[in-house]
């Protein structure tokens, strides 16, 4: 069944080496780096439109609101890493991964075809209304982008599997200069284009990369059947069904992954708070983030080279160890040594009367490595003992933190100024820690008594 786990002999014969995790995982992990900055080239590419203060927000506004959906999309790189383990198992993903994906982009086509994306961003979010067009259109040309996005995903799962995550690298690079370019062009040709140019840029840059993962996933062997060997029968629909049973909590984390992050901005953006503290956390929180990406998705080593055994786990928990450290090192340097004012001024431009909180965000989000770290540890050992529900629990309870700090509890943070976001998100990672540690030990105390008992009654 494709829900029982299994590990070939070749991966538990004996514990990788640090450099073999860093020959799989870095590659991941730049490609992280490489993402986290890619955003960047849309920013600076809207600041040189005729509106930039339109294009910049209703673009941001559509492009948030879509990426509910893109988040959701995400997910299916991890699931298929932990699922598909042999040529038919990666079938049955697929066939699974065509059902999420025409769910997410049929919600999203009758969302922006209806008045109700409309009343969402003028009642429910309060968009300006010189923004609602912008913001309308930006959504609905990046209606393919879910698709696009899971098809990436899950040919991207593929090759990880594999271990050829160099050519993940490769893709994201590609795409990067495709974006760079292309902007560059529609700024020139069309800056009448507006907001629009964000969302075509983007949309391109997503497929280009999406079209590289597919020609390199379709000759893995888990897609593709070694010579001579005959292809197994079509999924089956119950083992279909397993996939999306393990994969609807995940999906459910993906769609609020966002909130929390909303939730958050909007608190900081009440009258009561002066309109500096939500641009100065900002920076500080995207300066932090293209350092902390380092460690998000080190989940993928558990998923790939665990296998039960203790002399794997220590060999995996030190490179996580390791990656922790020189992203939380880079971090601090960044915060209290003069390379602040060089990044925040020279490099992104950041008016001097926000200089002083981002700094200060930046110093709380020192911690933020090793909470993450901690949280992909715990999520890869819950997707390999298939226990996905409690992820989605420790999402939710993340989001409800943060909008506890930033709502009744929000009369604490004045104190902090724009450090009171990075707070408010690190309690909401710490519960969502908490929440992931809890449901992983209390699995493997289950299976461990399970396996005594078996034992017993053997004897």
């Amino acid at each position: 069944m494709i829900l029982r786990v299994q590990q070939s002999s070749c991966e538990s014969r004996k514990a990788p080496t640090l450099s073999t995790l860093g020959r799989f995982y870095l590659p991941l992990g730049f490609t992280s780096v490489i993402m986290a900055s890619s955003h960047w080239v849309i920013s600076i590419g809207l600041a040189r439109t005729l509106e930039p203060e339109v294009a910049l927000a209703g673009y941001a506004v559509g492009m948030s609101t879509l990426s509910l959906f893109e988040n959701a999309a995400v997910m299916l790189r991890s699931s298929t890493v932990t699922l598909a383990r042999s040529q038919e198992e990666a079938q049955t993903v697929f066939r699974a991964v065509l059902m999420v994906l025409a769910v997410l982009v049929g919600v999203a086509a009758a969302l922006s075809l209806s008045p109700a994306l409309a009343w969402t961003y003028r009642s429910l979010l309060g968009v300006a209304p010189e923004l609602l067009p912008t913001a309308l259109l930006a959504f609905r040309l990046l209606l393919p982008l879910p698709a696009i996005s899971g098809f990436r995903c899950f040919f991207q799962g593929l090759i990880i599997r594999e271990q050829r995550t160099g050519f993940i690298t490769l893709g994201m690079i590609i795409r990067l200069i495709v974006m760079v370019s292309l902007i560059a062009v529609l700024v020139t040709v069309f800056p009448h284009w507006g907001g629009a140019i964000g969302s075509v840029t983007f949309l391109v840059g997503m497929s280009v990369e999406a079209a590289l993962a597919f020609w390199q996933g379709r000759k893995t062997h888990y897609w593709r059947p070694k010579p001579g060997v005959q292809a197994k029968r079509s999924p089956r629909d119950q083992a279909v069904l397993s996939v999306l049973i393990f994969l609807a909590p995940l999906l459910a984390s993906g769609l609020i992954n966002n909130l929390g992050r909303m939730l958050l901005n909007a608190g900081l953006a009440r009258e009561s708070v002066p309109p500096d503290v939500l641009a100065a956390f900002s920076v500080g929180w995207s300066l932090v983030w293209v350092v902390a990406a380092l460690v998000w998705g080190l989940q993928q080593t558990v998923q790939v080279f665990a296998d039960g055994t203790a002399k794997n786990e220590r060999a995996i928990s030190r490179f996580f160890v390791l990656v922790v450290l020189s992203s939380v090192l880079v971090i601090f340097l960044l915060s209290y040594t003069p390379a602040a004012q060089f990044a925040l001024r020279r490099v992104m431009g950041t008016p001097e009367n926000l200089v002083p909180g981002a700094v200060q965000t930046m110093r709380w989000l020192i911690l933020l490595p090793v909470v993450l770290a901690w949280h992909e540890w715990n999520i890869g050992h819950l997707m390999l003992q298939r226990h996905t529900p409690v992820l989605f629990v420790g999402k939710a309870v993340n989001v409800s933190l943060v909008a506890l700090t930033v709502g009744p509890g929000f009369k604490f943070l004045t104190g902090f100024g724009a450090a009171g976001g990075a707070v408010a998100t690190l309690l909401g990672h710490t519960g969502e820690g908490l929440v992931l540690t809890a449901g992983s030990w209390w699995y493997r105390r289950r299976q461990s008594r399970s396996k005594k008992t078996g034992a017993t009654i053997a004897g």
